[in-house]
């Protein structure tokens, strides 16, 4: 299966995807962590170079959105809710 180094917005690397091409025609570029981009079929070299790059420019320095990460946003208004009395938004086994 071919491979292409390209940006992976999960875990803020340039990293090697598989490529395949779907139902739709589109070309599917899969990372080793399970997560993957869609590039649309009809794409000529230089468009698909420009979207591989774009991946990169739009996505670098982005925060990563985890399970672990929205725990603690979760946590953090919870506690900030209790703190002011508010129950109201807080999940039943966090509501003091």
């Amino acid at each position: 299966m071919p491979t292409r180094e390209i940006f992976n917005a999960n875990t803020q690397q340039v990293e090697p995807a598989e490529l395949t091409v779907d139902h739709n025609n589109d070309i599917v570029a899969t990372f080793q962590d399970g997560s993957f981009l869609k590039f649309p079929a009809g794409l000529d070299r230089q468009q698909f170079e420009d979207q591989i790059n774009l991946v990169q420019v739009h996505n670098q320095g982005q925060e990563v959105i985890t399970p672990e990460y929205e725990a603690a946003k979760e946590a953090e208004r919870a506690a900030s809710l209790a703190l002011i009395g508010d129950t109201s938004d807080v999940p039943q086994e966090n509501a003091g």
